[in-house]
């Protein structure tokens, strides 16, 4: 009996706290389920959102796709009544090559060809004598011409080679050089390319290095500052080294004319050691011009003159022409005039 008791009470006893227990669980299932399910109503409002948006997107996309190219859109009008430029200007559309100079890249671009020729004529007063000391000597007139051509294996790489002989008084033998130029930056203002060429004269038996930095900045349409890539001079036989400072200025009169004039501002001699800078040792200076019927001819002539005050007595005159073969590309002119498509009624500005 008192086994009886004694369980039934310790069942008792363990069930009346078991009460609340059970009360406690069943208001968490509740909850829970409550939870749960407004987490899955949130998650479908989501869900829903994120469908919404996503189909958003692909009617944007698709009117984007359906929409006409820029290029094709109604050029807007300036105050002028013209049809506004929006393409790029003359020289800056990429890959072609201008009829104007101004507007070519300094490098020719890939697949194209440059066969050139020059004939240079060179001038040099002879000395009188003066007695007892020298004899004097005879003025003599030298004439040469040189033979090249150039390939561009890139838009960025040119190389080429040359070669020339002397007509007075005729020798075969004469300058060989190799040469190349790769592009650093191109841009519609500045232009650069790293240059070096490598010479051996086979008369002289001599060899000879130049390199340095071919640079263009434009200063407007028709103006521009370039450097050609000669500031570093290293002979052999006997070792000469040296550093100078060639600047030219340019100005394109016209599609077909171009007109230039260029000097050296110092030669700084490191080996052997001497130096000359422009106005209080020397002045040299080369002004010529290019003419060119299309952008696949050039003709130009340079009077060049080691030092201006002694120009009677030191001068030479080169002429030369240039043709370009192989993958020649459009002007620059094509390309922009069809992607601004100017008004019927407007005439458009001569591009190359």
């Amino acid at each position: 009996m008192l086994r009886t008791s004694t369980l039934l009470i310790a069942a008792i006893t363990l069930a009346v706290p078991a009460a609340p227990a059970f009360a406690e669980t069943k208001k968490q299932k509740k909850e829970k389920k409550e939870k749960e399910e407004k987490e899955a109503k949130e998650k479908a409002e989501a869900e829903a959102a994120a469908a919404a948006e996503a189909a958003a997107a692909e009617k944007a996309a698709a009117e984007a796709a359906a929409a006409p190219p820029a290029a094709e859109t109604p050029p807007t009008e300036d105050a002028s009544g013209g049809a506004a430029v929006s393409a790029p200007v003359m020289g800056s559309v990429a890959g072609s090559w201008s009829q104007r100079i101004k507007d070519r890249p300094i490098n020719m671009l890939k697949g194209m060809i440059r066969a050139q020729g020059t004939l240079g004529i060179a001038k040099v007063a002879g000395t009188p004598p003066v007695p007892p000391a020298t004899m004097g000597t005879a003025g003599s007139t030298i004439v040469g011409f040189n033979v090249g051509a150039g390939y561009g294996i890139s838009d960025k790489l040119e190389a080429g080679v040359s070669y020339g002989i002397t007509l007075k008084e005729f020798e075969a033998k004469g300058p060989l050089a190799l040469y190349g130029l790769f592009s650093l930056t191109h841009s519609e203002k500045m232009r650069v390319s790293a240059g070096a060429s490598f010479g051996y004269n086979l008369a002289s038996k001599k060899l000879g290095i130049t390199a340095g930095l071919a640079f263009q900045y434009h200063l407007n349409d028709k103006m521009y500052a370039y450097m050609p890539p000669t500031h570093i001079g290293l002979g052999f036989d006997p070792t000469v080294f040296g550093i100078n400072l060639p600047v030219g200025f340019a100005f394109q009169v016209n599609e077909k004319i171009n007109v230039f004039a260029e000097t050296n501002l110092f030669d700084i001699g490191i080996k052997p050691s001497g130096s000359s800078f422009i106005f209080a040792d020397r002045t040299p200076l080369a002004i010529g011009g290019f003419f060119s019927p299309s952008n696949k001819m050039d003709i130009g002539a340079v009077f060049a003159m080691p030092n201006v005050p002694d120009v009677a007595d030191v001068f030479a005159i080169a002429l030369t022409a240039r043709l370009y073969f192989g993958s020649v590309p459009g002007s620059a002119g094509a390309a922009a005039a069809a992607v601004t498509e100017p008004a019927a009624d407007v005439t458009p500005p001569a591009m190359e």
